[in-house]
């Protein structure tokens, strides 16, 4: 159920599965496209379906503050705002930023790199301890920067260090809810931003830091402009053996606690799920939990 494909022509893009384990335990299985929400959407979805789950076991009517817009309208505003002339100072950013940069990010591998992409990966996990959290979250708040930016630039050096390559490009992500109507709403509001690197053997580290932060800062600032119209603007070399501009990820993820107790005996309680594509040559994705920072390649 998780890994067969959806075709976009044909509704609904989501399944839902219910497997009973045993007479207590029972696995809820939900599978969405991406085209129709986002990571903090299903936070939403997740706090939505307990408190209705909630509601059914209390024997109430189910009830949630209606919604002032729906995602119908955000996609009438952005239609409105995504045009030709408001975009172009942006896209000018971007032309400018992006001039010149190296097509791909030379990772030392183990085999030679295939002549089409299979896309076949694995998740490896691993856990930061506290000690050296509270230490990396120090670090930030007395330079100035976001704990993103500070994990952003150690991950840099790293893949400076094994690449040999001073000039680079990061993919990342923005939530794009700049709306606080948008807040509640679940849809796809995510939009890819990409981060141009530079690292010299000059550099110390704080030095480096705020390089990455004033990077960060100017690719939020014009993280307006979609990723599929920055693609038709650039027109990067196309190669299907990996993807254009940037072919390593990082993100940052804010994980509410989804674990939630309903009624005197019930807990709902996420599940990791493994899975065997990836999407580029290397990702890195840490999650804080309260006081923990949780990665996992």
């Amino acid at each position: 159920i998780a890994e067969t494909s959806f075709d976009l022509t044909e509704k609904p893009l989501l399944r839902i599965a219910s497997i009973k384990l045993s007479s207590s335990e029972h696995l809820f299985i939900l599978v969405t496209h991406h085209i129709i929400i986002d990571g903090l959407s299903m936070s939403i979805l997740i706090q939505e379906l307990t408190a209705f789950y909630e509601d059914f076991l209390n024997e109430k009517f189910p009830s949630l503050e209606k919604l002032l817009v729906q995602y119908v309208d955000y996609a009438s505003w952005e239609q409105k705002w995504i045009n030709d002339d408001f975009l172009r100072s942006h896209i000018r950013y971007w032309k400018n930023k992006l001039e010149g940069v190296p097509q791909l990010l030379n990772l030392p591998t183990d085999r030679p790199r295939a002549n089409v992409n299979s896309f076949k990966g694995k998740t490896r996990r691993f856990a930061i301890d506290h000690e050296l959290s509270n230490k990396i979250k120090r670090l930030s708040q007395n330079s100035g920067t976001t704990l993103f930016m500070t994990l952003l630039s150690v991950y840099s050096v790293l893949l400076f260090r094994y690449s040999l390559q001073s000039d680079f490009c990061i993919g990342s992500a923005i939530a794009g809810r700049n709306q606080n109507q948008t807040k509640d709403i679940i849809g796809f509001f995510v939009n890819t931003i990409i981060l141009r690197i530079n690292v010299s053997e000059k550099f110390c580290f704080l030095d480096f830091l705020a390089l990455v932060k004033k990077t960060t800062l100017e690719a939020y600032e014009h993280s307006i402009v979609p990723f599929e119209k920055l693609m038709d603007v650039l027109k990067p070399e196309r190669n299907l053996s990996y993807a254009p501009l940037f072919q390593t990820w990082f993100a940052l993820e804010n994980v509410p606690s989804n674990i939630k107790i309903l009624g005197s005996d019930t807990t709902f309680t996420p599940q990791t799920v493994q899975t065997s594509t990836t999407k580029f040559d290397l990702s890195l994705t840490i999650e804080e939990h309260r006081d923990d920072l949780i990665g996992a390649w």
